[in-house]
């Protein structure tokens, strides 16, 4: 990505230099003597942020560009730490962009685009553990962790695990560290229980990593002590060979870690190295719209004291309502504990809340009883989801059973959020981290539809396309594109794509577009109905309203196309309007699916 951006930025007039590594970067600034700097938010062996903080001296006031591919929550947290940490942040730019937007960037002067600025983090430091009470050897050396379920509210299979304190009493066994209150402190931080984390970290390598099951921490920890805890897991996960992107670090809503500047960017780090974030306790304390745009969260975890009581008091229901319809407004996951009854359970699912917790699963077990917990759900799964079901689950689709459509896309949170999101429309999701395990694994599975990502490291969603073996030339197969990549998906849809979908896109309408896709009754007969349709709609313009159709879909402005056609600028402004409303069509996007559709680009 470096090089294309130097190649870009040269084809603008603009000296570039592409570096991979800090080391490297560090002698272009003593050597090359840049007047700005690009860094990339994903480094090899460390993150953006990082490589700021370590060349602070070289870059002094030296512009500075961010860019990443990682989503707009991500990067615009990354510019409040930077601009928190006393860089000169001048600008962003969002992965996959284009030549016009890195132009923009750069000359901001002949650009209508204006970049977004992030306010300064909050530098409230919260009150720190007493270090002479809490590494008493008679408590830290008795400290474990013990692991409780969190299951998917829908199929009521297992999510994965969360990891809670526990320490040793002599007389009343494993209990919760706050019965040490006294002597270790209000909190008790994960700095404490190093001895227990490596030990656990490397069950759930062994037990939940090989069934993509997640392990959820909360750090438990004051702001002051939050960054160092959150190493320590950081740490523990790779030693221990845990996947990052299975791991969801949980800080609490009441404990000021999402008003400590060094805890917060300590969370960022975290994420930026591929682990997910949650707010424990929600509903519960002092959290504000800011916390949603200062920080990339994953989740929203739902007080106990509300899920509990949902299904029967009022006051909350009201609040668990709102908690589980802010995480779907978010795009975050929506987790309860404290269910300890069927009706909870099922009130809650039928509130779409995404994983559920509590007694009515299981307690905290032990590793080992957690092992055995996990294999007699392998060999139960089916009893216990019928019995267990609320009553008002989404109908089923197409049959007895939910249809069963694989995702294929190369980022983990657009995985798991596509799989919570289509649960909810009775759509059994079967997510693939690349092109490659797709097309080992799908012989395994009688899928009903696949939706596939066009850009992916390694395997691209066109040689997936490509290397699609015959017997699954009729799977109805719909890909993801980003703005701009509209050549890609034509291409895509000439190798047999039913369909491309714009990202961002709403679960209501990937589910629409399954729904369509698999209802109809016959794939090649509807590429040829859709094909006879749209030959005939493009049919209706004229020569010059086609060829205007054809250079708006390049990309190109009406300024632009009436200087290439040699005609007027209002001229343009004509055919474009009425080009429109003759193909039903209102972005450049769906145009361009309608000549694709059509063959167009087939005999240029």
């Amino acid at each position: 990505m470096a090089s294309t951006i130097a190649r870009i930025a040269r084809a603008l007039s603009v000296e570039a230099k592409a570096v991979t590594t800090v080391e490297d970067a560090r002698e272009a600034l003593l050597s090359w003597h840049p007047t700005e700097i690009m860094v990339d938010l994903r480094m090899p062996g460390t993150n953006g942020l990082e490589a700021l903080d370590i060349l602070a001296s070289e870059l002094a006031d030296m512009p500075v560009y961010l860019c990443s591919g990682l989503g707009q929550s991500v990067i615009d947290a990354a510019q409040r730490v930077a601009q928190a940490s006393q860089h000169n942040i001048r600008g962003r730019l969002e992965k996959p962009f284009s030549k016009d937007q890195l132009k923009a960037l750069l000359f901001p002067e002949g650009s209508d685009a204006s970049l977004a600025q992030g306010g300064q983090a909050s530098n409230n430091r919260g009150s720190g553990l007493n270090a002479n009470n809490v590494r008493k050897p008679s408590a830290v050396g008795r400290i474990t962790f013990l692991f409780q379920p969190r299951l998917w509210a829908l199929s009521r299979k297992p999510e994965g695990f969360e990891a809670l304190i526990r320490i040793l009493d002599d007389q009343e066994g494993l209990v919760s560290p706050a019965r040490y209150s006294e002597e270790l402190g209000e909190e008790l931080s994960i700095e404490l229980s190093s001895a227990a984390l490596d030990p656990a970290m490397a069950w759930a390598a062994a037990e939940l990593a090989p069934e993509g099951l997640t392990l959820s921490i909360n750090i438990s920890a004051t702001a002051a002590h939050a960054p160092r805890s959150v190493e320590r897991l950081l740490e523990s996960a790779k030693k221990n060979h845990f996947p990052l992107e299975l791991l969801v670090i949980e800080v609490s809503e009441q404990n000021g870690v999402l008003e400590c500047e060094e805890a917060m960017k300590a969370l960022l780090a975290a994420k930026l190295a591929g682990s997910r974030l949650s707010i424990g306790d929600f509903g519960m304390g002092s959290s504000t719209l800011d916390h949603f745009t200062d920080v990339p969260l994953d989740e929203l975890k739902l007080d106990r004291k509300v899920a509990g009581k949902a299904a029967e008091v009022k006051q909350a229901d009201a609040v668990a309502r709102s908690v589980i319809d802010l995480a779907k407004r978010l795009g975050l996951r929506s987790i309860a504990e404290g269910v300890e009854t069927q009706e909870v359970a099922n009130h809650l699912t039928n509130l779409g809340c995404d994983c559920l917790q509590g007694f009515y699963f299981s307690g905290p077990l032990t590793a080992r009883d957690a092992s055995q917990w996990l294999e007699s759900q392998s060999h139960s799964q089916t009893a216990t989801a019928a019995s267990a079901l609320p009553s008002e689950r989404p109908e089923k689709r197409a049959g007895a059973d939910a249809w069963n459509v694989a995702i294929v896309d190369d980022d983990s949170a657009v995985r798991q959020t596509i799989t919570t999101g289509l649960a909810n429309f009775g759509i059994n999701a079967h997510p693939f981290a690349n092109g490659k395990d797709f097309l080992a694994g799908c012989a395994d599975y009688d899928f009903d539809a696949a939706v596939l990502d066009l850009r992916m490291e390694g395997m691209s969603g066109i040689q997936v396309l490509r290397e699609l073996p015959s017997t699954l030339k009729h799977l109805p197969i719909l890909v993801l594109s980003s703005h701009g990549d509209m050549p890609t998906a034509i291409e895509a849809m000439k190798l047999g794509a039913i369909d491309f979908l714009e990202k961002p896109i709403t679960f209501q309408k990937l589910s629409n577009a399954i729904s369509e896709a698999i209802n109809s009754r016959s794939v090649d007969r509807q590429r040829s109905e859709t094909s006879a349709h749209a030959k005939e709609t493009l049919a209706q313009l004229s020569k010059r309203e086609l060829e205007v159709c054809e250079l708006m879909f390049q990309g190109l402005r009406n300024k632009e196309i009436a200087q290439q056609l040699g005609i007027s600028y209002r001229t343009v402004e004509i055919h474009r309007s009425n080009a429109l409303k003759k193909l039903d069509a209102r972005t450049a996007s769906e145009v361009g699916k309608i000549l694709a559709e059509a063959g167009h680009f087939d005999n240029p």
